[in-house]
């Protein structure tokens, strides 16, 4: 969410105005004293270069026993209403154990060029963002990255934002508004030998 971005240094947004209220005297009644308020709703114009936000979920774990697994695929859809190019992780952490993470999952691939860039949301001329952009696939997770799963407790979701996708670019600002917002869902199917 925005507010996330908000909160990050420098805390403090400083601005310029002027305006001018023009009315008749005869307008006014009484002795009541003339208040006068402004409200004021703008976007925050930005650069970003790899602003990382996160987020985290306990989890409590899959009931069954590693040797009944055959086999774990996630199934993942992330949708980004950011005006920003986006990547996500998945980290996987164990309380137990705080110094070190347990596994980083990383969704890549995505539009086949081998990297994990998930596509800005389409934006129009004035900057408001038209069309959000959903990502979706499946993960299929190696012996060792399920074992990591089964032993983690918490999952900490690592979401990066740039508002240019090569690393080299000229600098770019894109508007962001309060609705803008990134949602990752995840799913876990397992095929288990009962045997």
């Amino acid at each position: 969410q925005i507010e996330d971005i908000i909160e990050l240094p420098p805390h403090i947004l400083e601005y310029d105005s002027k305006a001018n209220v023009y009315f008749y005297s005869d307008a006014i009644e009484g002795n009541d004293p003339l208040k006068v308020g402004v409200d004021i709703s703008f976007p925050l114009n930005v650069n970003a270069a790899n602003l990382s936000l996160k987020d985290t979920v306990i989890f409590d774990g899959i009931g069954y026993d590693i040797t009944q697994i055959e086999r774990m695929l996630l199934h993942y859809n992330l949708v980004n209403g950011f005006p920003l190019g986006t990547e996500f992780n998945l980290v996987l952490h164990d309380s137990l154990n705080p110094m070190y993470n347990l596994d980083t999952l990383e969704f890549i691939g995505f539009d086949n060029s081998g990297d994990n860039i998930i596509a800005p949301a389409t934006v129009n001329q004035d900057g408001l963002v038209t069309d959000s952009v959903l990502s979706s696939g499946v993960l299929t997770l190696s012996d060792k990255e399920i074992i990591n799963l089964l032993n983690t407790n918490k999952i900490i979701i690592d979401v990066t934002l740039s508002s240019s996708a090569a690393q080299n670019q000229d600098e770019t600002y894109v508007k962001i508004f309060t609705d803008a917002h990134c949602s990752v869902k995840v799913g876990i199917e397992t095929e288990i030998n009962l045997d």
